[in-house]
């Protein structure tokens, strides 16, 4: 358990996630919260309201890029930025749960950068060390 639950990877032209977790439900709220924390100082973020947040895959990898994909529409496109996930079910083709965090305030929030897409380039999920291991790229 030597790892923290995530960091940043240096990458070309984009900007490259690395996550852990002791199981698949683990892996994916690190997800998440390594995506909003390039996205927004999450500190700074409160739990006002949950919303539906569901995904799916023909893989885990697949799954991982869908789920990361819905959390960046809900903030570039309807202006929600999560600090909490609630996972109701999760499989490795099927992801449904709930995003927990509020509308972007402009006075509040501070935004460190843009993030454009996740792809599909470099996604994977392995198991190293007893653990979870995933990493994703992201169009900046």
């Amino acid at each position: 358990m030597g790892h923290p639950p995530f960091r940043t990877l240096d990458h070309t032209a984009d900007i490259g996630l690395e996550f852990y977790g002791k199981d698949l439900a683990e892996l994916f709220k690190n997800a998440g919260n390594a995506l909003m924390d390039c996205l927004v100082e999450r500190k700074g973020l409160s739990l006002k309201e949950y919303r539906n947040l569901s995904a799916e895959g023909g893989d885990s990898e697949e799954l991982l890029v869908n789920f990361l994909r819905e959390l960046l529409y809900m903030a570039n496109g309807q202006g929600f930025l999560t600090k909490h996930i609630k996972i109701d079910h999760l499989d490795e083709r099927m992801f449904s749960g709930m995003a927990g965090g509020e509308i972007f305030d402009a006075e509040r929030h501070y935004l460190k950068m843009e993030l454009k897409a996740v792809t599909y380039h470099g996604a994977i999920i392995s198991e190293e060390k007893g653990q979870l291991k995933g990493r994703i790229i992201i169009d900046v």
